[in-house]
């Protein structure tokens, strides 16, 4: 049985995620919350947790009836106006353990 950190990297799925250490200690504390001790320890920002977008890149799916996670970016360019803007926008994510992935790596 592989684990899924190797099949993330033999898919080569990869996140976007550029965020800072605070927000990963936020998500880190989110996937405490719902799914335990251990899986929040062995958290990786840049391959356990993208936007349904992402996951979708990759060919992999959200199973029915689960919730996002929350996360934020912040936006700090208008391209309409050219003026310096500092927007936070809320940003859905998912965690592996919310995917096809869980049920096909065991």
């Amino acid at each position: 049985m592989k684990n899924i950190n190797t099949i993330l990297k033999e898919r080569k799925v990869e996140s976007t995620w550029r965020g800072s250490k605070k927000t990963e200690d936020q998500m880190r504390e989110q996937i405490r919350a719902k799914f335990g001790d251990t899986v929040a320890k062995e958290y990786d920002a840049k391959m356990h947790v993208m936007s349904l977008r992402q996951w979708s890149r990759f060919g992999i799916k959200i199973l029915p009836g689960e919730s996002a996670l929350k996360t934020y970016t912040v936006i700090e360019n208008d391209e309409e106006t050219g003026e310096m803007k500092r927007v936070r926008r809320s940003i859905p994510v998912f965690h592996y353990l919310q995917t096809d992935l869980a049920t096909t790596h065991e």
